[in-house]
């Protein structure tokens, strides 16, 4: 998240978290560009986390990424 922020990068970032992840919740809830979308834990993978956040996110594209990339400005 700290890169995407320093990145300047257009778009909102949609960060997609269990709902028994307390530690997560707690650390993004203050962050302004951040939205989030708590997820049942019985969704489990990741695809079905993501299925979940595209049909939530009013977006017409999105960038389905992981905490291993890293954003560049630019």
């Amino acid at each position: 998240m700290e890169s995407f922020l320093a990145s300047d990068a257009p778009g909102d970032l949609l960060y997609i978290v269990s709902e028994s992840d307390e530690a997560t919740l707690e650390a993004i809830k203050d962050i302004p560009v951040a939205h989030y979308l708590t997820v049942p834990d019985e969704l489990g993978s990741w695809p079905h986390k993501i299925e979940t956040g595209c049909w939530a996110a009013p977006a017409e594209w999105f960038l389905l990424a992981a905490d291993d990339v890293t954003f560049l400005p630019g």
